[in-house]
């Protein structure tokens, strides 16, 4: 009865997908078709490259429920970034395609411009709020009237709990912004760009900061020459080192042409009260007071509200661009409530969505939203059993696979695949850490069925390309996939 309904969905969605997809069949392929099938990409899999590298793959066809290959389908290995592909799907399921997060900002009534209390920065756990967002909610703060707060910006970020970083992030410290922390405020993804100018001969080089803020406590003992050949004797280094709730950006060495460096920060909401004040500033409104973090002051009301792009574009912005920052948002936000968020109820959240999707807990280790780090261990064939579950789901489905990477076009896939009949056929998420290269996605075989399939590698040496290559040999092969019966 399920399979029947799955296909029927299955055949709906391929009647609006176009010509091509018009002629999906959903019986079975051929017993002929599948043996060609497992000859081809065992053949890929016995690649010299893959000799000492885990290895698990798992391909099925989505309309008619039949596994059609495996090689170690049940080994568990790590995912790396196909671990977004569960916060998306979670996220969609939790939240809905059309749910978006507020950002508020509240303030008192001003006398001839003046307010006289403080004013609030509300968050909602937005993932995608951005220095121009914050700039219209300041415009909207000015046109009410308000020149000068005499009080305190107050961050109210109750919506999480206050351990920024996600699990397993303590694995290493460095100071990227894909390994930026979580905020229940947090803006331009908890990271800031530090520019650094040259200045005049022996004098320091200017910083500066996009967004504008005046979050980082600048130490700068950095000196500018005039040679590129001066500067290499002691190049200019940028340390970050965390102090209280804030960051202090400390310059050392010499410089001749500047640098632009993309930095994470380590108070994320303090980080988005400052960039806010600054973004009162810009609309000439100044704040007397600090920056704090607290509860909502009594006695306020609303001067603006933001509201984020639907979850289907979050979660198509978080997979095709393979966003940590994003990953972690969402995957706290699972457990909003009426208490803060904290990462141990979005854990619990995942995995009663995951039960409901058929994989038992205990089979799979599941610890952060982004795959990052040793954190995550999962099947090929979990993934694809996620992949049934979602396609089952008729209403979230279209959002869900419009969510992955587009081979030869977009996203973490855009270079891969051109040239292929995978080109603009085939959806993946990527994953790439140290010694993990890894691919899960779904493609349309030529008869227009959808074919879900995993590629998980470990413990791989060398170049990612020529892994990745493989990976999309096989994406190629599958879209080859119901030529004779697309001729029927």
């Amino acid at each position: 009865m399920r399979t029947a309904f799955v296909s029927s969905c299955a055949l709906a969605l391929s009647l609006l997908a176009g010509p091509a997809q018009a002629q999906l069949k959903p019986a079975e392929l051929s017993e002929a078709e599948v043996a060609s099938l497992a000859a081809d990409l065992d053949g890929l899999l016995s690649n010299k490259a893959l000799k000492d590298v885990r290895v698990g793959v798992h391909v099925l066809d989505l309309a008619t429920g039949k596994a059609l290959y495996g090689r170690k389908p049940d080994a568990k290995l790590n995912p790396a970034s196909n671990a977004k592909i569960i916060t998306a799907a979670a996220a969609l399921d939790r939240f809905g395609p059309s749910h978006t997060f507020k950002t508020e900002l509240w303030g008192g009534k001003p006398a001839a411009g003046v307010l006289e209390g403080d004013v609030a920065l509300v968050g909602g756990g937005d993932p995608f709020l951005l220095w121009g967002d914050l700039l219209e909610m300041a415009d909207r703060a000015r046109r009410k009237g308000i020149k000068v707060v005499k009080g305190d910006l107050v961050v109210v970020d109750a919506v999480f709990d206050d351990q920024f970083m996600p699990p397993a992030y303590d694995q290493k410290s460095e100071e990227a912004a894909y390994r930026a922390p979580v905020g229940g405020v947090s803006v331009e993804f908890s990271a800031m760009t530090i520019i650094i100018m040259p200045g005049k001969e022996g004098q320091a080089p200017s910083v500066s900061f996009e967004p504008p803020s005046t979050y980082a406590i600048v130490d700068n003992k950095a000196t500018t020459v005039s040679t590129a050949k001066e500067a290499a004797r002691e190049p200019l280094s940028v340390k970050l080192v965390k102090e209280g709730e804030r960051t202090r950006v400390v310059l050392r060495g010499k410089t001749h042409k500047g640098a632009s460096l993309r930095k994470r920060v380590d108070g994320p909401s303090v980080y988005a009260g400052h960039t806010m004040k600054e973004a009162l500033r810009a609309v000439g409104i100044e704040v007397e007071g600090k920056v704090r973090r607290g509860e909502l002051p009594e006695g306020l009301r609303l001067l603006a509200r933001h509201q984020s792009p639907t979850m289907t574009y979050l979660v198509l912005s978080m997979q095709k661009w393979s966003n940590n920052f994003m990953a972690e948002s969402l995957f706290k936000a699972l457990d909003i409530g009426e208490s803060p968020a904290t990462w141990a109820g979005a854990q619990g959240h995942t995995r009663r969505f995951l039960a409901g999707a058929g994989l038992a807990e205990g089979s799979y280790t599941l610890t952060n939203g982004s795959g990052l780090y040793d954190a995550n261990a999962l099947s090929a064939a979990q993934f694809t059993r996620l992949m049934a579950y979602m396609y089952g789901r008729h209403d979230l489905w279209p959002d869900f696979e419009t969510s992955f990477a587009v081979a030869g076009v977009d996203g973490t896939l855009g270079r891969r695949m051109r040239g292929t009949g995978a080109h603009r056929v085939l959806r993946g998420k990527t994953g790439t850490l140290a010694q993990v290269i890894t691919l899960t996605g779904v493609t349309r075989a030529r008869d227009g069925r959808p074919i879900a399939f995993s590629i998980l590698f470990n413990d791989a040496k060398g170049a990612a390309w020529t892994y990745r290559k493989i990976q999309d040999e096989i994406g190629a092969r599958l879209t080859r996939l119901g030529v004779s019966r697309a001729k029927d």
